[in-house]
């Protein structure tokens, strides 16, 4: 029996007696699942339990990954604002899009544990999909700005030089 006191067990912090729990169980698992060829019932039995484990890990990941999303997208309405129709131009664009993939997201977010669990996968490959969305979209974003940028640069050294 193991004696603890507050969060720590032997020198080691609760939750990171939890997350090596976590390890050693998944690896036991795949080494059941590796080495119980001889008798397929274990086999099955360790490879159906360590699919639940995966697939509880992902649903974890899932959630943490769109609240990250979520907060990266907050952060991108939040811009500056540049007072002019180019400006607002791009800024629709990106609201826009933004609020396609909050349409998406929300939903998603709002399931309940045994659909999470099931389309755990489904749903890891659609965050990366939308990652991958708002990087273009912020891209194309920054490079329609650098672009006004340049020619706004270009503008005022042709003035600078004219007027000289």
């Amino acid at each position: 029996m193991h004696k603890r006191s507050g969060k720590r067990l032997h020198g080691v912090a609760s939750s990171d007696a939890v997350d090596l729990t976590k390890i050693t169980l998944k690896t036991l698992l795949q080494a059941v699942v590796e080495a119980s060829d001889v008798f397929p019932p274990l086999k099955s039995v360790a490879a159906g339990l360590n699919f639940i484990v995966e697939n509880a890990q992902t649903v974890k990941a899932n959630k943490a990954d769109m609240e990250s999303l979520l907060r990266r997208m907050s952060r991108l309405s939040e811009l500056p604002r540049l007072d002019d129709d180019e400006e607002l131009r791009r800024r629709e664009v990106l609201e826009k899009e933004l609020e396609n993939i909050r349409s998406v997201l929300s939903p998603i977010k709002k399931r309940n544990a045994v659909r999470r669990f099931v389309e755990a996968s489904h749903t890891a490959a659609l965050i990366q999909e939308y990652v991958r969305q708002i990087t273009r979209a912020l891209e194309e974003y920054q490079v329609s700005l650098l672009q006004d940028l340049y020619k706004l640069n270009i503008e005022q050294t042709v003035r600078h030089f004219c007027i000289s």
